[in-house]
């Protein structure tokens, strides 16, 4: 997955790059700790099944703090 894919609506090529990243991030003492970020992604796509909205614009508006 590039970049690219999610921001062009490919989420199915997008998803599994997302999820490995999910505990690809390691601690110096050797703990996985979940990505957020890729976390909150996965949780967006998964709300539409994994295929982008009709209207999607290559991001999503973040309405809260």
């Amino acid at each position: 997955m590039r970049p690219q894919n999610y921001l062009a609506g490919q989420w199915q090529e997008a998803r599994p790059v997302l999820e490995w990243c999910l505990n690809a991030r390691v601690t110096q003492g050797g703990t996985r700790v979940r990505d957020g970020p890729a976390n909150v992604l996965l949780t967006v796509m998964a709300e539409h099944n994994f295929k982008a909205p009709a209207d999607w614009k290559g991001f999503r508006e973040l309405t809260e703090k």
